[in-house]
């Protein structure tokens, strides 16, 4: 049966209405869609002088609200409404939904425009979204209810996709989205039917079993993801389980508004369509719809939280956090705030305010004699792959005159994952320009080994979640810590464990190695005011930038450290007794014991046994402080020393 020429194509925008304050939000949507017609005015008489809608469309709307927020029994109100778009009247779809907790009623508007139909994608072959409908109409109207298998809608698209074209060329972008296209073709085969909605974007029907499907489109993504590219190819993917009383266009949105709720995530590659996405959508287009203008009026504040040497006590740096100061809404959580602004790209808008604000804050703070640490910013993967990013931030820093050592970049571990070219390329870039660069979140990653030996960082910010989940065997977590630190050390690295609430954690980083914290045991993050005002009237430490030792000789000493290897055989059979350790502000672990060192303390003890206590057990006060002015004074001079002390011998 031939299609008829015109079909279906959804378009959708979202208004808030602040009942308590009797005020209206209207998201850029609203006005791509219908005009610049939207002001601070009630909607109702937007639509009844402006001419914008239909006769009597504006006295609908204000009944509709009116009965729906009196009526403490309901939440939800739908209208078909006709209003002017595209200089032509349009059925638009409306949902009124009703939040009593904020006092809001969010008006989810879908306009249906007509357009041409072209079955085929040029680029791709596949189906155009009007076909796609069409044929998914069709289906629904002759399935039956008793077919084996369910119907599922998937929705997904590319990753980066405009980074992969500005890197490495348009064709190259025409090739990958071929590349899916010959996917989804290859995936569906006989049993279902696919479409590319526009740029990165596509869809398909096929139908798959409840309990298949997550091993379904885990295998779909891998095949999409397998493409020549240095990059990795990631999709994000919302899945709608269909239903007989959802027609074809309930089922596209459906689907669209899963992926949404992932959207731009690389952890989530997927998700399946649960009624409550559509109220979280609601709350991310709300929270979308405010960004200029709080970026605008500056009702983004950064925050300063200091961060110390626990064994002296002295300020060593400290890392800028955002925070939300609404005028109406009050303090908005990063947590709310900054996934939506990750998945829609504002983010990297707002990592660059926060690096302005931090380098006013420094230059005010050199005028007025105020002494320095480093304030560390964090990047996301975002700003690592947009494109002029890093220049733009040197740009800035040479605007305001402020010394790079004042400056040092976090990257997360999670951000390097599948991208440690790119990663390494802006790392060099930052160290051109002379930033300090951390990696942050170190430990809650799975590849961090890797990442150490592949990627030039200068310090390294430790995950205090790691031990937090390890509650049940936490003694376990602890050496497994233990062990992390001394590696990071061995690498010449400062460590920063950051999030330490409690003078037990300091001091037990502390006896590992782990000097500098960062947490509330300390300070919380602190107002700019609070934090100059605490830089006045504190001491301050050597930066930990400063810290960095000396490079030695990585092999060598991995060499002695490994026993089967002929610098081991020297320190086991050709010297006299020996110990070595790791010494640092009057802790001293032990490392490695020669047998004729256990022999000549007669201690009846392994290697083991040593490098598992305190080395100072065995010691009195008067030979501890022997011993360590001995090392301070080799520290110092580079000298060879000798020392005569008494210690506790167990037999």
């Amino acid at each position: 049966m031939p299609r008829p020429q015109k079909q279906c194509l959804y378009r959708n925008a979202f208004i808030t209405y602040d009942y308590a304050n009797d005020k209206f939000i209207y998201t850029p949507e609203v006005t791509e869609m219908f005009g610049d017609y939207f002001d601070d005015r009630p909607l109702w008489q937007i639509f009844d002088n402006d001419g914008m809608a239909s006769a009597g469309t504006g006295k609908l709307v204000k009944d509709t609200l009116t009965d729906l927020i009196n009526d403490e029994t309901r939440t939800v109100a739908d209208k078909e409404l006709s209003m002017k778009a595209d200089d032509d009247y349009k059925k638009v779809n409306t949902i009124f939904l009703k939040n009593a907790f904020n006092k809001t009623v969010t008006i989810s508007l879908s306009i249906v425009n007509r357009y041409p139909l072209n079955d085929k994608d040029e680029l791709t072959g596949l189906l155009t979204k009007n076909a796609f409908i069409e044929e998914l109409n069709d289906l629904m109207t002759v399935r039956s209810e008793n077919e084996s298998g369910r119907h599922i809608v998937v929705y997904l698209d590319v990753i980066r996709f405009k980074m992969i074209n500005d890197i490495f060329g348009s064709k190259k972008g025409d090739e990958l989205l071929k590349h899916v296209a010959e996917v989804i073709n290859d995936t569906l085969k006989h049993s279902g039917f696919g479409c590319r909605i526009e740029s990165d974007r596509f869809m398909f029907y096929t139908k798959c079993p409840e309990n298949k499907i997550n091993e379904f489109i885990t295998d779909f993504l891998e095949r999409v993801s397998n493409f020549d590219l240095s990059l990795e190819v990631m999709c994000n993917a919302g899945i709608y389980i269909m239903d007989k009383c959802v027609n074809a266009e309930g089922a596209v949105d459906r689907a669209i508004i899963a992926q949404k709720s992932i959207k731009g995530s690389y952890t989530r590659k997927f998700t399946i369509y649960k009624e409550n996405l559509r109220n979280d959508l609601v709350t991310e287009q709300e929270i979308s719809g405010l960004m200029k203008t709080a970026l605008k009026e500056e009702q983004f504040v950064v925050y300063y939280q200091p961060q110390y040497n626990h064994t002296t006590g002295l300020i060593v740096g400290a890392e800028a956090l955002i925070r939300w100061q609404h005028p109406e809404r009050g303090l908005i959580s990063p947590g709310v705030f900054i996934p939506i602004y990750e998945k829609n790209g504002f983010i990297t808008k707002l990592d660059m305010y926060v690096f302005e604000k931090v380098c006013q804050f420094l230059r005010r703070c050199i005028d007025e004699g105020v002494h320095l640490v480093p304030v560390s910013i964090n990047l996301t993967r975002y700003d690592i792959f947009s494109p002029d990013f890093i220049d733009n931030l040197e740009k800035i820093r040479r605007q305001y005159d402020v010394p790079s050592k004042y400056l040092r970049v976090e990257i997360t571990e999670s951000a390097t994952l599948g991208n440690s070219d790119f990663i390494n390329e802006a790392v060099r870039k930052l160290h051109s320009y002379g930033y300090i660069v951390e990696m942050d979140d170190f430990g809650s990653g799975y590849s961090s080994l890797n990442i150490l030996k592949d990627i030039d960082f200068d310090m390294i910010k430790l995950d205090m979640k790691f031990l937090d989940e390890d509650k049940s065997s936490n003694k376990r977590g602890a050496t497994i810590l233990s062990s992390v630190v001394r590696m990071v050390n061995w690498l010449n690295l400062p460590v920063i464990a950051e999030g330490v609430e409690t003078a037990e954690q300091a001091d037990f980083l502390e006896s590992i190695g782990c000097y500098y914290i960062q947490g509330f045991y300390y300070s919380k993050p602190l107002s700019e005011i609070d934090f100059r005002g605490l830089l006045k009237s504190s001491s301050t430490g050597v930066a930990l930038t400063q810290m960095r030792t000396k490079e030695t000789n990585a092999e060598v000493a991995f060499d002695f450290l490994t026993n089967d290897t002929s610098e081991s055989l020297i320190f086991n059979n050709f010297v006299g007794g020996a110990a070595v350790f790791e010494y640092h502000n009057g802790k001293a672990d032990v490392i490695r014991v020669n047998k004729k060192f256990l022999q000549e303390i007669g201690m009846n003890l392994t290697e083991h046994d040593l490098m598992a206590v305190d080395s100072w057990t065995y010691f009195d006060d008067d030979a501890k402080r022997i011993y360590i002015d001995a090392l301070e004074r080799v520290i110092a001079t580079g000298q060879e020393e000798e020392c005569i002390t008494w210690r506790t011998v167990r037999s």
